[in-house]
């Protein structure tokens, strides 16, 4: 606007020039056509005076109008021209005027005479339809090639409020020059570009040359407003004063603002405006805070797809080191980068910095670090493409404490205690071909723990992506000595490791079965592809000892190691090969377990002298031997089992010894022989020994796969049950209907020439029975036991959610002594000849359970026999001193109570036995009796009668205080009640009444039980 200013100035001083010039020379000829050849129409002068004197003249015009390309009115035109001295024209004053430019172009071709003095003053000039009021302007000294002095003063409503300036100048035509000061109030920015608003004042130098303006000073901003599509909102500046560089040429502005305090921090602003649009934006700045870059900056359009890298920056400070951009063009920024931080993958990192580059298909990353928690990234260099490659190359050092690792990758329950690892990583590629990330680096005093295993660790690694590189790996702790080699990642594994493993460190994952110390030797190869898996390797234990209580003892120096070549692939296992030894035992094995847990394996063992082991073993008072042979193919063996496998081989047993961990005893003087021929296995025992059970002949055959059947007879010359009591309590399990137990049926035998039990013993005993439906049945079991002959059958239902067992039979010709003592008594002594039938039904899985749900039926006898102890009779007897009326008839704690019968039949239901007939019929005395026995407490609760036979006039003689309880004193015999309650052996016992009794109701009483003499008779 300036230099348009000045251009129509220009012309306005070329009009007046030539007005003078035409009015001196009077040409009226050529007058009118040089004023319409620079109006583009005519000039009318109302008013016309002038003054002559000695070479001088004066011209004063009034009133003038002008038609054309300039029109419009002037009041007063002075001229002074002096035609003696150069230059002729003197001055010349325009003052009071509206004039209108149409158009400039090719009317300032003219050059102006020269002059001394050129003024205009208080007139409106419009072009453009912009209209600028000159308060004043003066020319003093216009020669063409010289140097002249100007002064401006002049107001608008529109560029801007009003302008002064003031300078010298040089008129060449076109190439004519200005320079001097200006100050310009009030300079509307909009004008200037649509992309701009606010309102600015400026003052200083400026030069107009070449048709160029330039200026250089103060400027004064308010309200100044950028628009871009860098920016996401319009950036604003409510007052700013700095200073400011314009240069105008072309219909092109150059604007450069310094030391704009904005945002905390001072910006540097380039702006070029090209024919009132905004054509480049330059900007540079001090730190700024990176929030509020994220409010103003359009950062997708400074780097295409960056958008989520932003959005991870959370805190931090940018440096605007350069920021081009042109219209239709790239941007183009230098970034230096401070105290950022941001989230990657839920990692936060701090302390960021760096310089990043922007141009048109990449960004340049150089000196950038930074650091997540305790760990560092430093001197991080290359560029990330914005093309549509995206390719990627930079390269950095890292110096990562181990205990922030758990926090950048899944390291499983692996924790590190302390420790560093340092190198230089890569990441480098592109969209098409996937990126890769690369280095290598040292791992320096790390204390590693995994499962409570610890261990320092150092050594070299590469890695590539997802794959580490071990060369090698050392592994140090107490006597661990680990060398690792070979690479892993997260889809495959090729690892070796060989050295000295400390079984204190297997301890703190593993809670070992036995006490165990020292030293083993691991030479393992462990290869895992993503598809399949294997392990070749040997484990050496010669240092190794441990003991396992009331077993085994290994002693550290004794050979022992084992070797295993195995793979898996699509879930199928193949052992190529395994073998164990421990001195001279060795076994061998190979085989296949497929997805579905079907086996195929071969196994073999032989040892010749196992007493040559005997320094391993130490069981008290018995000494390992024998010889055993063993080799054996599974083809088909299922876990757990569905059927029989098929099997080929043999197992062959000569005196032999076998330590079974449920039972205390070994098993020993094993003579066993096995055949397994496909689906029919045949096992014979010709002798073996538990503590004092000595097993003879025995044969067990099965045949069939997938419904078995078995045949088993065992003959024992002594069966002891305590030899196989556990120490835990016994469980009775029942059988699934889909288990492999619920497909099997067969019968048994069983002979024991003695057996002893809890509480009793017996001889010859037998067995035979059958099993199927999961339901084992013993159709007959005899027994000579409680010195007399037992007759059992009885069937256990497994195929129930609980078992369900029913006994029923009889024990006949059996002595009471032998009954009690079984049956746990401890406070009574009875002898005598006598029976026990029953049929009883019991449901559960253990001892508690059986006592709760039994129930049925059962009945005592006994005859002929004697009481020698019996605390409730003694109790009962001592109650009213009944003792003095047998004095000297019976001598109860010498020779005990003689009784002909005494017996009671039970119900029994949920482990009560109830009665209502319990009868003791003695020579002295009748009881009678009825109650409960709860076996689930050993509690007894009933009602007791006592009659001593005794008429009642004697025994009120003998026992004077009954003649105050006795009314009735007829002849009869006396009746004694009594209420029995509490622990079977010792319960308490409460007298009810005192009554007498006829001696017909005497024979009635004795009749209530009858003993059914065909069971004192033993059947054949």
């Amino acid at each position: 606007m300036i230099k348009k200013l000045l251009y129509i100035i220009g012309g306005l001083i070329l009009f007046i020039v030539l007005a003078v010039f035409i009015l001196l020379t009077n040409l009226s000829t050529i007058g009118p056509h040089v004023v319409k050849k620079v109006t583009g129409g005519e000039v009318a002068v109302n008013k016309f005076d002038y003054r002559f004197d000695s070479g001088k003249i004066a011209l004063k015009l009034s009133d003038l109008t002008i038609k054309g390309n300039l029109k419009g009115t002037v009041k007063s035109l002075d001229v002074f021209v002096n035609l003696t001295s150069r230059p002729f024209l003197k001055s010349t004053t325009l003052a009071d005027f509206d004039l209108t430019f149409a158009d400039l172009k090719g009317k300032t071709s003219f050059v102006p005479p020269p002059a001394e003095l050129l003024e205009i003053k208080r007139g409106f000039i419009t072009y453009n339809k912009q209209k600028i009021f000159i308060d004043e302007l003066k020319i003093e000294n216009l020669k063409s090639g010289k140097p002249f002095l100007f002064n401006l003063k002049a107001q608008n409503d529109s560029f801007f409020k009003n302008i002064s300036a003031s300078g010298e100048g040089l008129y060449k035509g076109k190439s004519s020059e200005l320079k001097g000061n200006v100050h310009i109030v009030g300079l509307d920015l909009a004008r200037l570009s649509n992309k701009l608003k606010g309102v600015a004042t400026i003052q200083g130098p400026f030069t107009l040359a070449k048709q160029s303006l330039a200026f250089e000073g103060p400027l004064e901003m308010s309200g100044f407003e950028v628009q871009d599509r860098t920016l996401k909102r319009p950036l604003i500046i409510r007052r700013y004063t700095g200073n400011a560089k314009v240069t105008y040429a072309n219909d092109v502005a150059d604007i450069k603002i310094e030391n704009i305090n904005f945002l905390n921090t001072t910006f540097l602003l380039n702006l070029t405006v090209e024919k009132n649009h905004l054509a480049s934006l330059d900007l540079s700045s001090g730190f700024i805070d990176v929030k509020e870059v994220k409010n103003f900056i359009a950062l997708e359009d400074l780097a295409r797809d960056s958008g989520k890298l932003w959005d991870a920056i959370k805190k931090g400070k940018v440096k605007i080191a350069k920021l081009h951009h042109e219209k239709k063009k790239p941007i183009n920024a230098d970034l230096e980068l401070k105290d950022m931080g941001f989230i990657y993958k839920d990692m936060y990192f701090s302390e960021v910095g760096g310089l990043l580059t922007i141009d048109s298909s990449k960004v340049l990353i150089s000196k950038s670090r930074g650091t997540f928690k305790t760990s560092h990234f430093s001197e991080a260099t290359g560029f990330v493409s914005l093309a549509k490659d995206k390719q990627v190359k930079v390269k950095g050092n890292y110096s990562v404490n181990l205990r922030d690792f758990p926090y950048m990758l899944d390291v499983g329950k692996v924790q590190f205690k302390h420790g560093t690892t340092h190198g230089v990583m890569e990441l480098q590629g592109d969209k098409t071909s996937g990126y890769r990330i690369s280095g290598t680096g040292k791992v320096d005093n790390a204390d590693v723990t995994w499962q409570k295993i610890s261990a320092s660790a150092r050594g070299s690694y590469r890695f590539t992506n997802d794959e580490i590189i071990f060369d090698p790996l050392i592994l140090r702790k107490a006597d661990t000595d680990m060398v690792i080699r070979g690479k892993w990642s997260k889809k495959s594994m090729g690892i070796f490791m060989k050295g000295n493993l400390d079984v204190d460190q297997i301890k703190q994952v593993v809670t070992l079965p036995f006490p165990a110390k020292g030293v083993t030797f691991l030479d393992v190869e462990i290869r895992n592809d993503g598809t399949s898996f294997s392990l070749n390797g040997d484990v050496v234990m010669d240092n190794i000892s441990f003991t396992i209580p009331r077993f085994i003892k290994k002693d550290a120096g004794i050979r022992s190691a084992a070797h295993i070549t195995a793979s898996m692939k699509e879930k199928q296992i193949n052992i190529e090969h395994l073998s164990y030894n421990l001195d001279i035992l060795r076994i061998n094995g190979k085989g296949i377990i497929s997805p579905e847990r079907i086996m195929n394996l071969d196994i073999d063992m032989n040892v010749q002298a196992i007493e040559r082991l005997a320094p391993l073993f130490f069981f008290e008072n018995h000494t390992p031997k024998g010889d055993l042979d063993l080799n054996i193919a599974f083809r088909g063996l299922t876990w757990p089992l569905q059927k029989i496998p098929h099997m080929r081989g043999f197992v062959r047993v000569n005196n032999g010894f076998l330590k079974l961990p449920w039972f205390d005893k070994p098993l020993k003087e094993i003579n066993l022989n096995a055949e397994f021929k496909e689906d029919t296995y045949e096992i014979l025992i010709k002798k073996m020994v538990c503590g004092q059970t000595t097993v003879g002949n025995s044969k067990l055959r099965i045949e069939g796969q997938e419904h078995p059947r078995f045949s088993l007879s065992v003959a024992m010359d002594a069966f002891d049950f305590t030899d196989f009591k556990g120490d835990s309590e016994f469980t009775l399990r029942s059988i699934q209907q889909d288990s492999f137990m619920a497909k099997i049926a067969g019968d048994f035998t069983v002979q024991a020439e003695t057996i002893t039990l809890p509480n009793m013993s017996g001889e010859q005993l037998r067995v035979s029975g059958n099993f199927h439906d999961r339901k084992p049945s013993v159709d007959r079991l005899t027994a000579n036991v409680f010195g007399g002959y037992a007759d059992v059958n009885g069937m256990i239902d497994l195929s129930r959610n609980i078992p369900a067992i029913n006994v029923q039979g009889k024990i006949l010709s059996m002595t009471s002594a032998h009954l009690l003592k079984a049956l746990g008594a401890k406070t009574s002594t009875i002898e005598g000849d006598g029976a026990v039938t029953g049929n009883l039904l019991f449901k559960g899985e253990k001892k508690t359970d059986f006592i709760e749900s039994l129930q049925g039926n059962a009945s005592m006898y006994s005859r002929n026999g004697t009481i020698r102890k019996w605390n409730l009779l003694a109790k009962v007897l001592s109650l009213l001193n009944l003792y003095d009326l047998f004095r000297g008839k019976v001598r109860f704690t010498e020779e005990g109570l003689q009784y002909t019968k005494m017996g009671a039949s039970f119900k029994v239901n949920k482990g009560l036995f109830t009665t209502d007939n319990f009868v003791l019929d003695s020579p002295s005395m009748l009881i009678t009796g009825k109650g409960g026995i709860n076996a689930n407490n050993q509690e007894i609760d009933g009602t007791i009668t006592i009659s001593p036979l005794v008429t009642i006039d004697k025994t009120i003689n003998k026992i004077p205080i009954l003649r105050n309880i006795v009314r009735d004193r007829d002849r009869g015999f006396l009746y004694a009640s009594y209420d029995v309650k509490g622990n079977v052996e010792d319960p308490d016992v409460r007298l009810n009444y005192i009554n007498t009794i006829g001696g017909r109701t005497i024979d009635t009483l004795k009749n209530v039980l009858t003993l059914p003499v065909e069971l004192f008779e033993r059947k054949q």
